[in-house]
Parts: structure tokens; C-alpha cells; sequence
């Protein structure tokens, strides 16, 4: 059984976890219409991610863990750029991470950047941009062309930019597939299963035999036995 099959067999036992399929949708799309949804109904929530592109949608309710180890870090959309940069300061925050990485491209992504231009090289040039007046430090619903070619050093290569953009913030999917986005999330959420303890011990016996669940833990306060 492959690890995806098991998270999301186990996940409909436990309770108040919940296991979507983003085979649809980019996993980023289903990440910021969750994070509209925490903010809205005033939930506090952590994502737990080293994936740059999602921490876009961090937000005043929806923080990021990046797990390792001793040098585990809590990052927040005010402190997502400084930390990306290993920097002290952050000059802006993560509204115009888009920006930025439209610049650098992602490797995780296989979407190349610009030739030369590191993640605080890029931050330098978005942050002269805020300083000049020619770019202000707010969500940017399609690439920023007419501020950017204000910069010399990123007007020649604005089409790739505004390419790199459109892939790393798909405003268009967001825009357009809202309604299935939710439906799904929906579907999740109203076709989870009540479970008893019983029923999840039985999981240790079909799947987990070598390295069982300790369920006791896992269900603490959750459910009777």
C-alpha cells in the first residue's frame, strides 16, 4: 500500500482530520481557499511545509512549521521573506512572495528563473521597486509587468516573468474553479465516517503490523471506546 493510501485511509478514522485529493488542482489552490475559510471563521491553524510556493497563503490565522529538527522555524506572512532570504529583517511580506519568485523560478516546481538572480537578489530588486514607489506591498491579482520594467535589470525578461507568475500564482484556477475547489473540500469534510475505537484498532491488524498506531494517543479525549 503506498504512503499516500495509507494517510488517507487512516485519516478517515481520526477524528477532525480530514483528507482531500488534489489530484485535480494544484495542492496551493486548496491551501489559500483554506486559509480564506480559517481566517473567516477565526481559526487558528499551522501548516506544516518547507514548500515555499504554499507559503503564499500564510496569513494572521494560518502559520507554516518548517520541521527540522533544533532548527525547526515558525514561519509567519510577516517573516516568510526574511527567513527564505536568511536575512534578519523581511522588507515586506509574503503578498509579494508571487513576485519574487516569478523572478528566481522553483526548482521544485521545474519553473526556471531568471539567469543569475538568487532569492536575495530578487527581494533586493521587489524591495528598491516598494522604495521608489513603483511597487506597494499588496496582493498583485496579475503580474505587476508595468512596475517591474521599471527595474533594469528585469524589464528584458518581463514575458518570462509574467509566464513564471501565471504558474506560480494561478489566479485564473482560483478565480474560475472556486465552486469545485469547495465542493471538494466539502466532499471531505461531509463523507468522513464515524468511527469507534474498535474499528480503528483494526487498522493495526491490516495495515500497520510492523510499527502499529498508538491509537490510544492518536484518539486521546477524542472518542469512547
Amino acid at each position: 500500500m503506498s504512503a499516500v493510501k495509507r494517510i488517507s485511509t487512516v485519516a478517515k478514522y481520526i477524528p477532525n482530520v480530514f483528507y482531500i485529493n488534489t489530484s485535480k488542482y494544484d495542492e496551493f489552490v486548496y491551501l489559500d481557499y483554506l486559509a480564506g475559510v480559517f481566517a473567516n471563521n477565526n481559526e487558528f491553524s499551522v501548516l506544516l511545509s518547507s514548500d515555499e510556493i504554499l507559503y503564499q497563503s500564510l496569513n494572521s490565522h494560518l502559520v507554516a512549521l518548517n520541521i527540522k529538527g533544533l532548527n525547526t522555524k515558525l514561519i509567519t506572512d510577516k517573516n516568510v521573506i526574511a527567513y527564505l532570504a536568511e536575512q534578519e529583517t523581511a522588507p515586506f511580506t509574503n503578498k509579494l512572495l508571487n513576485v519574487v519568485l516569478s523572478v528566481t523560478g522553483s526548482k521544485d516546481y521545474t519553473i526556471d528563473g531568471l539567469k543569475n538572480v538568487k532569492f536575495k537578489k530578487s527581494v533586493k530588486m521587489v524591495s528598491d521597486l516598494i522604495s521608489s514607489g513603483k511597487l506597494s506591498d499588496t496582493y498583485n491579482y496579475a503580474c505587476p509587468k508595468e512596475a517591474l520594467k521599471c527595474s533594469p535589470n528585469l524589464a528584458e525578461d518581463i514575458d518570462k516573468i509574467e509566464a513564471n507568475y501565471k504558474a506560480i500564482y494561478p489566479i485564473e484556477i482560483l478565480s474560475n474553479e472556486m465552486s469545485n475547489i469547495k465542493l471538494d473540500v466539502d466532499v471531505a469534510i461531509k463523507t468522513k465516517p464515524q468511527v469507534t475505537y474498535n474499528q480503528f484498532d483494526e487498522l493495526n491488524s491490516r495495515i500497520f503490523l510492523q510499527f502499529p498506531l498508538n491509537i490510544a494517543s492518536i484518539l486521546k479525549g477524542e472518542i469512547d471506546k
